[in-house]
């Protein structure tokens, strides 16, 4: 669904990305591009990448481009094909670039489906361009099993990946005039997609939406996976659509289907989580316990790569800020590099003589480079018990590491006496290093 005319379009420079591409120049290895589809991936690659290049003098010559979404290149999802399309175009001995997008296409469906038994031809096909030499390659992608999964293994140590996301708030709210907390629930509504962002029509945002999920995505997985039965893949979306935030389990989600009506049994909704994951549509995120750091199988929650599409999914209903706040929340924390995992905190205590137990949980924490911070996210704090009901795993976690709460409906930044950091949920959006 193409986007109307908008005049002139602002760019969003995509700067996190593309200085993680630049600094991954000429290393000797794949640079693997992932992310749902219609991210912006071919964008930063053929467009901010490309620009770049010749900013340092590189010669047109020296960069090949493959797009094997599109039909003039589709031949070339052969991968016999791709890699003398590709060998042909060497000229001299400078480094040449290869870009090439939506790589999974030159993967069969038998391929795709034996692909944890047999080793798809492209895998060889990329090893073969790295050891030219002479060429520095990029790839792009949408689907994790193949991509993410295997860039440690397949190619050989030789891969890494770059993870591109939808636009962030703080993306966003570089193209925007207003206030940001003018336009929170505009995102918490339709989200970060490019197209959706770059084009102000909430009609068209909402069709455009609709069919991104039902036309690109469904349609793409189930071709892609075989799935047989679409309704229940769609009732799986919109089970998890509902339940953002919260935590349940395959065998919770298969009760939910059924009592709905469907037969869906456990295995495939097991197979059917996994599908949407691989796809990036959304993130299982494992729930573990604080004090033994076990993870606590199966718990999980689910969170969407794109809360517009999210809402999408459940017919754009009415603006439900709290978990649609989580969501932006998880996915700002992955963007900025962190691992996140849910804690919970069990404390044991006397009552009437009797041992019982008593289960906190946090709603985020997240883990980087020798660092971690505990995350609570909550629309207000106002409302009887519910800044005691929020500080309380932090009182039960026993060490110094950064604790925040995060709330939707304020602004600004405070330390309250027991050094917990409450902050507005525009502010962390707009500032990488609000937390510690």
């Amino acid at each position: 669904m193409p986007a109307p005319e908008s005049g002139a379009m602002s760019i969003i420079e995509r700067h996190r990305y593309l200085n993680e591409l630049i600094a991954a120049m000429e290393d000797g290895q794949t640079k693997v591009i992932t992310g749902i589809r219609r991210c912006g991936k071919t964008f930063l690659l053929f467009h901010l990448f490309r620009e770049y290049l010749r900013s340092q003098g590189v010669d047109d010559a020296q960069v090949i481009e493959v797009r094997l979404d599109e039909p003039d290149d589709r031949e070339l999802r052969d991968p016999d094909r791709l890699y003398h399309y590709v060998l042909d175009r060497i000229v001299d001995e400078r480094t040449h670039y290869v870009l090439i997008d939506e790589i999974q296409q030159a993967i069969s469906a038998e391929e795709f489906r034996a692909i944890n038994v047999a080793r798809p031809l492209v895998y060889d096909v990329l090893n073969g361009f790295l050891n030219r030499g002479n060429l520095d390659v990029y790839v792009s992608g949408s689907n994790s099993r193949f991509l993410s999964t295997d860039i440690l293994t397949e190619f050989r140590g030789r891969g890494e990946e770059i993870r591109l996301h939808p636009f962030s708030f703080e993306e966003v709210a570089s193209l925007r005039e207003e206030s940001p907390a003018e336009f929170l629930d505009e995102y918490l509504r339709y989200g970060g997609m490019p197209d959706v962002v770059l084009n102000p029509d909430e009609r068209w945002r909402r069709r455009y939406l609709d069919s991104l999920f039902d036309g690109t995505y469904s349609a793409d997985i189930i071709q892609r996976y075989g799935i047989r039965r679409p309704a229940e893949m769609d009732a799986l979306a919109r089970y998890l659509a509902s339940n953002v935030g919260n935590l349940t389990s395959a065998a919770n989600i298969t009760r939910g289907l059924t009592a709905a009506g469907s037969d869906i049994s456990s295995t495939t909704t097991i197979e059917y989580l996994r599908d949407l994951s691989e796809s990036f549509i959304v993130d299982a995120v494992p729930q573990a316990e604080l004090a033994g750091k076990e993870i606590l199988n199966p718990s999980m929650k689910y969170y969407f790569e794109d809360v517009g599409l999210r809402n999408a999914v459940l017919d754009f209903p009415r603006l439900d800020r709290g978990r649609l706040a989580e969501n932006v929340v998880y996915n700002e924390l992955t963007v900025r590099g962190y691992g996140v995992h849910v804690g919970r905190v069990t404390v044991r205590a006397m009552r009437k003589g009797k041992r019982e137990y008593r289960r906190d949980e946090c709603d985020f924490v997240a883990d980087g480079l020798g660092s971690r911070v505990y995350v609570q996210v909550v629309w207000s704090l106002e409302g009887e018990g519910v800044y005691e009901r929020e500080m309380r795993p932090f009182q039960e976690i026993g060490d110094a590491y950064p604790k925040a709460i995060i709330v939707a409906d304020q602004r600004g930044r405070s330390v309250e006496p027991n050094g917990v950091l409450v902050l507005g949920l525009v502010d962390f959006l707009l500032d990488e290093h609000s937390i510690p």
